[in-house]
Formats: structure tokens, C-alpha cells, sequence
């Protein structure tokens, strides 16, 4: 993906925001993401991950936010995401998605 693409969000088959492509390193890529009102329903679970992995970085996790943490992250992995990029009218699966705010970035096959 290069910089300044632009695509659309699916979890699911649901269409959840937009994302601009900011760069891209190996198979990872981070970029800013725009949530639409189908991202509803998933943002307590990203929103969930986003508060534990933000929490003090001088600090290790204790073994609750630990849990927590892979609890997120494995129900995270479950769901179907997608990217379908404007310009080449195509479709990108996501081994991983991370949304943090308005950042997001995504690792594919």
C-alpha cells in the first residue's frame, strides 16, 4: 500500500470508517482512521485494547491487564477485517487490526 491511499473499513462485513495509508513497513501499515457509525459496535473493543496498551509504558502490565490484554487482542483477531482500496477497486484481508483513536495500523498475509 502506498502513502496517501485511501480505503474503506469492513469488520465483518460492515462497513466501519475510512483509512488513509500514512506508510507502510514489510507486511504492516499505519495510517489515520475516520470512524463511520458501523464502527459502533466495535469500538468498546478496540477502545478496550487501545486504554491497556496505553497504560504507563515505564511499567509492566500486572497479571489482570495481562488477561485483559490477550483477552482483547483474541477477540480482536476473530473478527473479519477487511480493506476494499478505491483506486484499484480491490480487496485486502487483515491478519491483524489495531485502531487507536484515529490511528490505525494493520499487518496482511
Amino acid at each position: 500500500m502506498v502513502r496517501g491511499e485511501q480505503a474503506e473499513l469492513f469488520i465483518n462485513g460492515q462497513r466501519v470508517g475510512s483509512i488513509r495509508v500514512e506508510s507502510s513497513e514489510g507486511s504492516w501499515s499505519f495510517g489515520h482512521f475516520e470512524p463511520e457509525d458501523g464502527f459502533a459496535p466495535f469500538a468498546p473493543l478496540f477502545g478496550a485494547w487501545s486504554l491497556i496498551i496505553n497504560e504507563d509504558p515505564n511499567q509492566k502490565l500486572d497479571e489482570a491487564a495481562s488477561t485483559a490484554l490477550r483477552e482483547a487482542e483474541s477477540q480482536i483477531d476473530r473478527l473479519d477485517c477487511r480493506l476494499y482500496i478505491t483506486r484499484t477497486h480491490a480487496w485486502v484481508r487483515l491478519e491483524q487490526l489495531n485502531i487507536d483513536g484515529h490511528s490505525a495500523d494493520w499487518k496482511t498475509p
